[in-house]
């Protein structure tokens, strides 16, 4: 059996960067990608060559090829296709647990003990399949009340995936700063979003809200503020009000192009037509 890990990439990431500084007041979220590489550029290879035997198999239909010509020229693009493997890793508890953070100190690696607490994973079944087609994405969070317990200073972390063998993620470098956000970043509208996008997150929609209301009042044309709004009374089942946050959205999108043959984003528009369709429903 061969020592090489699996061809599994994992990328790790705080607040979306590879290195970045954490004010006192400032929340923080640790997210995690993880895809089959294999399977990605086996499919990207073996596409065109579907296509292609999809094209035979019309030709061979509408008696435009013989069937000994059919046959040899599908079983050359049999030959021709990319095989890989589909990597499954999960327990009745879930695949979220074959997931392990680390931090480097002086001794060298080990296990990161934060009070982190998970905020989202996809998929969300307990056996993941990884192929061509699904991989896994998750995110922890740190809340500003509990950074306190961690040490202010700089770090570095790393995750390990247990999928057949372990895979190790990127490294990411943190600093934990003894200072809160200066008022002129707290305010504004960036922040604001990120700050609500995380109690989201965090399922305290209340206070997502008010930070979604309150980069609306800084930036009444924000359409980051309107779709978060929309997520919020989604999740808090007020469909309507969110039907019409993702209606302003695609409003304020075409208000703002001047192209106007662009299209406002597809998360909005399913959005949309998601929640019309439900409303409709008898």
């Amino acid at each position: 059996m061969s020592s090489e890990p699996p061809p599994i990439i994992v990328e790790c990431r705080v607040n979306e960067e590879i290195q970045v500084k954490i004010y006192e007041d400032e929340p923080l979220i640790l997210s995690l990608s993880i895809i089959n590489d294999e399977a990605i550029q086996a499919a990207l290879h073996n596409t065109p060559l579907e296509v292609e035997r999809q094209e035979l198999e019309s030709k061979f239909k509408e008696k435009q090829i013989s069937e000994k010509e059919y046959k040899s020229a599908v079983e050359e693009i049999e030959r021709n296709k990319l095989r890989f493997r589909i990597y499954r890793f999960g327990s009745p508890k879930g695949w979220v647990p074959f997931i392990q953070f680390r931090v480097l100190s002086k001794e060298g690696w080990s296990d990161l003990n934060w009070p982190l607490k998970l905020l989202m994973n996809v998929p969300p079944d307990n056996v993941a399949d990884l192929d061509a087609s699904t991989s896994c994405y998750i995110e922890w969070g740190l809340d500003p009340q509990d950074s306190t317990q961690v040490p202010r200073g700089e770090y570095q972390l790393k995750a390990v995936a247990k999928i057949t063998k372990p895979v190790e993620s990127n490294v990411v470098a943190l600093t934990f700063l003894s200072e809160k956000l200066p008022k002129t970043i707290t305010n504004s509208e960036e922040q604001l979003l990120a700050r609500g996008r995380y109690y989201y997150k965090s399922s305290l929609f209340q206070e997502a809200k008010n930070y979604a209301e309150r980069a609306l009042k800084i930036n009444s044309n924000s359409i980051n503020a309107l779709v978060l709004l929309g997520e919020i009374e989604e999740k808090r089942g007020n469909y309507v009000k969110a039907l019409e946050a993702y209606e302003l959205a695609e409003k304020k999108f075409y208000a703002q192009e001047e192209e106007k043959e662009y299209e406002p984003p597809e998360y909005i528009m399913s959005k949309i037509i998601t929640l019309q369709n439900l409303l409709n429903e008898p």
